[in-house]
């Protein structure tokens, strides 16, 4: 045990952590891995960045594209400024997830003891169905910072009762929101949820506290959203991606089962050159509508999106259920996917995820039955990863969205480890 609380065990780990992932990225570099040429999402997140430095964001109407929200190409400015290739771009995700492995032992160390900590941040840095994700300039490592950045501030904030600290928590979840656009949902339902905390005298402190941080984050999105609403017309109106996303979820047809596809539906096309295109599937269900679409704004096309989709789900209310349940399971195990054979990776994903899954599902039992056992800022941590997995379960959802939120749930159960194992000391 004196080992283990060594001082310098910290260091020594994260110099581990970083030599693995610098080593990893060196070999991938120096073996051709990388492509000179951006793929799919990175080629929109760094023409964005493009468009702000020369002074704008979406093309002006009818031609507006919000597709994505301005936090990730924001942080890709200065590199893309100075001409940086792929590869550059992909070192900042290898850094970015450095830190998220060490932002996560700051927060964790909140309520664990150091080499507890050390284990819960050991665990996310082997928790490898996140590491397709590091080596390439999405979204996602620095959506988990943010997260993982979020929740240790938020706890600093509700412990301490420092206003710096939950002026940096509000920061942080408003820029989240500007990054992953979904979390404008999640603000919205994270205000409700501590409304009905308050009215039904649930936490009462709690609601107190984190108003405050839900105002500063609210403020951050402000000036995006007159932006947008200068574009647009429409208030609170972050992107016009979403309708398109809910429109595959909630697909009528048999043998689809939610996930989201592109205006030629080629999204499964040429993984494998064995493997035929599922493209004229999904055409024989769909192309008359896109045909109707290509009419259409991109803002007016998102309109109808939304507006088709409603009608999908009153008028097939099981198969949006069945869409929902297929979307969890594609979130965490890849599985399944309309008309395309399976991937030989997905009992990778399976493994790990089938004990998340399970220590998930009792996490959440024992913070029902036990939650004024739990700090505050937990319970703050469990509302906001129960809100943004409810809500991205509504619309198409990828393993990449659930990898994000990892983190916050390695710290929440083991927590709730302690918290039952303190518990039974205590009968005992």
């Amino acid at each position: 045990m004196k080992v283990l609380n060594h001082k310098y065990l910290p260091a020594y780990f994260f110099g581990i952590v970083t030599m693995g992932y610098i080593s990893i990225y060196i070999f991938m570099l120096y073996t051709n891995r990388f492509s000179p040429f951006c793929i799919a999402d990175e080629c929109r997140y760094i023409s964005f960045a493009e468009n702000l430095l020369n002074g704008f964001y979406s093309p002006p109407s009818p031609n507006i594209n919000l597709w994505s929200g301005p936090g990730f190409p924001i942080l890709l400015m200065p590199l893309v400024s100075l001409h940086a290739d792929r590869s550059m771009l992909i070192l900042l995700n290898v850094l970015i997830s450095i830190g998220v492995i060490i932002v996560m032992f700051k927060t964790a160390i909140l309520f664990l003891s150091q080499s507890k900590a050390l284990i819960v941040s050991l665990i996310w840095s082997l928790y490898y169905p996140h590491y397709q994700e590091i080596f390439t300039v999405l979204t996602e490592p620095f959506t988990t910072l943010l997260l993982i950045s979020f929740a240790y501030f938020i706890t600093k904030y509700v412990h301490n009762c420092r206003k710096i600290a939950g002026l940096f928590s509000g920061i942080l979840l408003g820029y989240l929101v500007l990054t992953k656009v979904i979390f404008c949902y999640v603000l919205i339902l994270l205000l409700f949820l501590l409304i009905v905390f308050y009215l039904f005298k649930l936490s009462r402190n709690l609601f107190r506290q984190f108003i405050f941080v839900w105002i500063i984050a609210f403020s951050v999105t402000i000036p995006y959203q007159l932006y947008t609403y200068n574009l647009t017309g429409k208030i609170y109106y972050f992107a016009n991606s979403g309708g398109s996303s809910l429109y595959f979820m909630t697909s009528p047809y048999l043998g689809e089962f939610g996930e989201w596809n592109n205006t030629t539906f080629t999204v499964n096309c040429g993984y494998n050159i064995d493997v035929p295109c599922n493209a004229e599937k999904f055409k024989k269900n769909h192309s008359r509508f896109f045909e109707y679409l290509k009419k259409l704004d991109p803002i007016a096309a998102d309109e109808e999106f939304k507006k088709r989709s409603i009608q999908n789900i009153l008028a097939h209310p099981i198969k949006y259920l069945k869409n929902y349940i297929n979307n969890f399971s594609r979130m965490l195990f890849n599985i399944p996917n309309s008309y395309f054979y399976q991937r030989e990776q997905t009992i990778l994903r399976i493994i790990p995820n089938s004990f998340v899954f399970v220590f998930m599902v009792l996490g959440i039992i024992y913070s029902l039955m036990n939650y004024k056992k739990l700090p505050n800022s937990v319970l703050i941590i469990i509302i906001f990863v129960l809100s943004y997995l409810s809500i991205q379960l509504l619309v198409s959802a990828y393993p990449r969205h659930f990898n994000v939120i990892v983190p916050l749930i390695f710290i929440w159960l083991a927590v709730v480890k302690e918290t039952w194992i303190e518990g039974l000391r205590n009968v005992y």
